[in-house]
């Protein structure tokens, strides 16, 4: 018995497989499509965060720029101290004349006054470094960092040649000075070790950018 397919039925059929097929190459291109905007997305992304990092590193370098810059003047204010208290210590064990006694006070003096300039001066992007203010470093943890900034003390007693006075506010100098520099060194112990895995997490990031483009072509 042969078995007549109605012609309705049959179109009806390849209708259907027409839509099928049809529907499957949108498919298809709708997932092309979204690979293609996640992929994008994903480069984006990518780009956003080795911007963030390069940002992130250029103020890490700033904040230890200007802890060396801090450091560099500290020295100086240290090096001048350290002539002053010479000289005081020359002046108080020998019997000088007046003349020599004039001269050594005009050095020490000029010394003072350096410093004073260098306390005054100091400075790194409008934030002066021998002020009593706290200033805020850049960080990667959660923690907060501050570079907290004294003044040095002024030198007492050269006027009338007190020489006990100038001693003991030269001691009080170094024991700021000192803790300056302990202050210093903490942070930039800190900000280095952060600059160096914010430049590893930068160099990871451009090697998978690198990789991607590589893939592409």
């Amino acid at each position: 018995m042969m078995f007549q397919i109605p012609g309705g039925t049959m179109n009806t059929q390849q209708n259907n497989l027409t839509e099928m097929n049809q529907q499957d190459i949108r498919i298809d291109e709708q997932v092309l499509s979204a690979c293609s905007d996640m992929e994008l997305a994903n480069a984006e992304t990518l780009l956003d965060q080795i911007e963030a990092a390069q940002l992130q590193t250029q103020d890490l370098q700033d904040d230890i720029s200007l802890l060396q810059t801090t450091e560099n003047a500290l020295d100086l204010i240290s090096e001048n101290l350290a002539k002053v208290k010479r000289l005081v210590t020359e002046k108080q064990n020998c019997s000088a004349d007046h003349a020599t006694t004039v001269a050594l006070n005009d050095e020490i003096r000029n010394l003072l006054m350096i410093n004073l300039l260098i306390a005054e001066d100091t400075e790194r992007n409008g934030r002066y470094l021998f002020r009593d203010d706290i200033i805020p470093m850049t960080g990667c943890g959660d923690s907060e960092l501050t570079l907290t900034t004294t003044r040095i003390p002024e030198i007492a007693g050269i006027d009338n040649n007190d020489i006990q006075a100038t001693m003991d506010s030269l001691d009080m100098a170094a024991r700021t000075i000192n803790r300056q520099y302990q202050r210093i060194g903490s942070l930039m112990r800190q900000l280095l070790k952060d600059y160096q895995q914010l430049l590893n997490e930068a160099s990871l990031l451009m090697t998978i950018q690198s990789s991607n483009l590589q893939r592409k072509d």
